[in-house]
This record gives C-alpha cells, sequence and structure tokens, in this order.
C-alpha cells in the first residue's frame, strides 16, 4: 500500500466527533437544533436522522459525520444563551468553534472523497449550506460567502434548479432538495439587495498588464 494511501488512511481515524467536542456537548447541540432551529434549516429528514444518531453511525460513516459536524455548527453560531455548554471551556469564542467544524467537514472531504466537488453529493449540498448558515450567524461574511457559492455550485450540479433533477429522487430528497434550491434563491436576492455593485476583482480590463 502507498503512502499516500495510508496518509488518507491516518487522516480519516483523526476526523471524528471528538475533535470537535466532547459526545455529551455534541449531543446537547444536536437536540438543541432539532427543537430550535430546524424550521430555519429544514434540511434533513428528521427521524432517519434521529435514528442514525442513535445508531451513532459517525464514527464509521463519514458523509454522516460531515452531516453532523456541518448540522451542529448552526445552533454553535446562533444561540449564543448556549454558547458556555457549547464551547465548554475549551474554544475562546463562538467563531473558533465554527471554525473547527469547517476544518473537519474539509479534513474529512479531503481524506474520504476528495474529487467531490467533481460530482457533488446532496450530503456535499447539505453540508456547504449548512457552514454557509454558520459562517454567517458567526461573522464570517469571506467564508460564508464561500461556502454559498460551493452550495450553489452543488444546485446547479443535481440539477435542482429545473424539474428534470428531480425525476430519479424519492420523495425524501425531492422535498429537501426544493428546500435547498429556494433558501439558496432567497440569499442571492438577499445578496443582490444589499449588494447593488456586483462582485468583481475592482480592476479596469484598460489597466490589465498580463505581459
Amino acid at each position: 500500500m502507498s503512502s499516500h494511501s495510508l496518509s488518507l488512511q491516518h487522516l480519516v481515524a483523526l476526523v471524528a466527533i471528538k475533535h470537535l467536542c466532547p459526545l455529551a456537548v455534541f449531543q446537547t447541540v444536536t437536540k438543541d437544533f432539532l427543537e430550535h432551529l430546524y424550521p430555519i434549516a429544514p434540511l434533513i429528514h428528521v427521524p432517519f436522522f434521529s435514528s442514525q444518531i442513535q445508531e451513532r453511525l459517525y464514527p464509521t460513516n463519514p458523509n454522516f459525520l460531515r452531516l453532523c459536524l456541518s448540522l451542529c455548527a448552526i445552533p454553535i453560531a446562533s444561540l449564543p444563551r448556549k454558547a458556555n455548554i457549547y464551547r465548554f471551556g475549551y474554544y475562546a469564542s463562538t467563531k473558533d468553534m465554527v471554525n473547527r467544524a469547517c476544518q473537519l467537514v474539509a479534513a474529512s472531504r479531503i481524506a474520504t472523497s476528495p474529487d467531490w466537488a467533481e460530482s457533488p453529493s446532496f450530503n456535499d449540498l447539505i453540508c456547504s449550506l449548512s457552514l454557509g448558515m454558520a459562517s454567517h450567524y458567526a461573522q464570517c461574511p469571506s467564508r460564508r460567502w464561500a461556502l454559498i457559492n460551493e452550495s450553489i455550485h452543488c444546485c446547479r450540479s443535481l440539477g435542482l434548479y429545473h424539474k428534470d433533477g428531480y425525476r430519479d429522487l424519492n420523495a425524501v430528497e425531492i422535498e429537501i432538495g426544493k428546500r435547498a434550491f429556494w433558501m439558496l434563491y432567497f440569499v442571492q436576492i438577499h445578496d443582490h439587495i444589499s449588494h447593488t455593485e456586483p462582485y468583481r476583482l475592482g480592476i479596469s480590463s484598460s489597466s490589465l498588464n498580463l505581459g
């Protein structure tokens, strides 16, 4: 086995819930998401997600691990009254904890699905969108913008902007896909209203000198 394969296996072993927070804190954060924040981020099928939590699939299923880390970032970033519980005396700020969640998701993707961006899945869409929301709440605008654009790429790759993209999906996937699409649609409308000048390099073509 190559050293490259060994290094990826080692990285997989490193990424775990415990590297974000203790299991008891994770269970609290997950419960708070389902009870308080699911209505504003209805991006999972609650019975299925809850059954996977009870079965503790996150140590062996990288996709579910990334989903858990991404969803946890939302209450961490948006429930300041719980900050002392969530940060458990380790993180200096909520932003630091959200940063860690983003880093762990990125590490897991590199280790188990390095080419995910070429053919993103529903899981990738939900993870990027959830982390984008959390980054917005944690006042990390640059990373929020990068993650929302990542989500838009996933949405387009999955074809969720037209009917044909839903043809081979089951009922749950159809509903979640539509919710994710409309969330991203309204984010784009909000950005268009908030930023009358489009995002650009800030230089004119006449000033370019590329040799």
